[in-house]
């Protein structure tokens, strides 16, 4: 077997089938001043470690550019492996995506599914084949428009990282920011995310690397339904099943859903390839706000642990998309006083509780939330570090980092959002006893929803709303159990 190793190295997970199953008894020490390739020839020992620099000019180049890369790692470390069991890992993420200072979605699933493989004892298998896609498909979109043309492909992703537990689910963000890096830790989240909660689903995430809110609704209809047409193989109830996310919604999954369904020739109720859709086209009521009104169930768990009144209680929410606006509805009504709120164009914040009616009614008629006037003004960073009994971070990803972590006041942090809470800030929140709910946990009333959506497409069904939330209620209070006694 041949590996090539070096502060940065390239790992084939092909060359590491069945390499913890061996009697292997080796270890080496790597130092990131040196490149080497090391061959390992062993059956129950090793048998030879050869060492090479120069053998023809490709070889050379390689070598200089390790060098060269190097300079800059500082890295040095171990890699041990004996008697069957990793000991310690030097930068086995390196072709994973962690690597140097680079920061992003991708790169904090993986920082804490090494931390939690270090506690299990995982062996390099079993850590490449967890951490790595299983397909990664990208295309590109050039359908004919209606009212605009289109000055470049848009691109498209869908990544499937695991099947093992059954079909992949996942939702579709869309936005021009978004990256291959972003997906594929998403996609990792939703695996988590769906053996949690108990739900025969596997995880996926897809991308469009648009704003669809730029396009005529005729358009937008056009882009959505070829973005399908060109995954439709890979996609379907029995292999990955798409749901909405940033910057789509149940329109969009209707869009998909009736240009699945007419090339498969079968009605939606029998090939579900997406949910959160109409009702009119086989869709589950409850749905829209069903990832907020879990967040709140989660809230209302940890309140009565800690034994804390939900009356009063005072919440500060960053974000007012689906998750926010369903946040704090069901915290208003279930009497908790909201004090702070904001999006992307500002925050509000009264100390004695907002208005939230008014705010409701503010927005519904199409004004900015940062523009409302019955409030103070504050900025997203003000918001996380106001004194409150729970914040909700439920707008977009690494919001509490090492910078203001130590700055958090609030008892009680729900992660409505998907990697709020960076690995750093979350063991800075650990060690000052700040109750974390983590987010594959907080937010999965989406996916539980869609799931109950999936059965209710198999049985011909139609839920009906106390139906819905009484089956999202029970499979989060088991699964906030199960989280709190491990923790225990």
């Amino acid at each position: 077997m041949y590996m090539l190793f070096s502060s940065r190295f390239w790992i084939d997970s092909s060359d590491l089938v069945d390499a913890d199953e061996k009697d292997v008894d080796w270890s080496c020490t790597l130092s990131g001043d040196f490149f080497f390739p090391v061959f390992f020839i062993y059956r129950y020992y090793v048998l030879g470690v050869f060492f090479f620099f120069f053998w023809s000019w490709q070889s050379s180049l390689t070598f200089f550019l390790a060098l060269f890369m190097n300079s800059f790692n500082g890295f040095s470390g171990l890699f041990f492996i004996r008697e069957k069991q990793l000991v310690y890992m030097s930068d086995i993420c390196g072709e994973l995506g962690i690597a140097g200072e680079k920061k992003g979605i991708w790169v904090e699933a993986l920082r804490t599914f090494e931390h939690v493989a270090d506690e299990m004892g995982l062996s390099v298998q079993q850590r490449i084949r967890l951490c790595q896609p299983q397909r990664i498909i990208q295309v590109s979109l050039t359908p004919k428009l209606i009212h605009q043309q289109l000055e470049q492909p848009i691109i498209g992703w869908r990544v499937q990282h695991n099947n093992s537990r059954g079909p992949c689910k996942g939702g579709l963000r869309a936005c021009e920011s978004i990256e291959l890096d972003d997906i594929k830790g998403l996609a990792l989240d939703m695996v988590w995310k769906c053996a949690l909660h108990g739900l025969p689903l596997g995880g996926a995430k897809g991308g469009i690397k648009a704003d669809l809110n730029r396009f005529h609704p005729e358009d937008r209809e056009i882009i959505m339904k070829t973005y399908i047409r060109m995954i439709g193989n890979d996609v379907g109830p029995q292999k990955d099943v798409l749901a909405p996310d940033m910057g789509t919604n149940s329109k969009d999954m209707g869009y998909m859903q009736d240009a699945f369904s007419w090339v498969a020739s079968r009605s939606p109720y029998e090939d579900t390839v997406a949910t959160a859709r109409p009702l009119s086209m086989g869709g589950i009521e409850g749905r829209s706000g069903a990832t907020g009104r879990g967040v709140v169930y989660t809230i209302l768990n940890t309140l009565n642990h800690l034994g804390m009144e939900v009356k009063g209680c005072r919440c500060a929410v960053q974000g007012f998309g689906k998750v926010g606006k369903a946040v704090v509805e069901d915290l208003t009504a279930n009497d908790a006083i909201v004090i702070a709120l904001s999006d992307i164009t500002g925050g509000l914040y009264n100390p004695e509780g907002l208005d939230i009616k008014g705010i409701f009614d503010w927005t519904g008629g199409g004004e900015p939330l940062g523009m409302y006037p019955n409030a103070r003004k504050i900025s997203n960073a003000e918001l996380l570090e106001l004194e409150c009994d729970v914040l909700v971070p439920a707008a977009m990803e690494n919001q509490i980092t090492c910078e203001n972590a130590q700055k958090i006041k609030a008892k009680i942090v729900a992660e409505g959002a998907n990697g709020p809470t960076t690995y750093e800030a979350s063991e800075i929140l650990n060690d000052r006893k700040v109750f974390v709910i983590p987010d594959i946990l907080c937010n999965g009333g989406g996916v539980i929803v869609s799931f109950i959506e999936m059965s209710q497409s198999a049985q011909l069904e139609q839920f009906n709303i106390e139906t819905v939330n009484r089956k999202l209620r029970e499979r989060l209070n088991r699964s906030f159990k199960a989280v709190l006694n491990y923790s225990e």
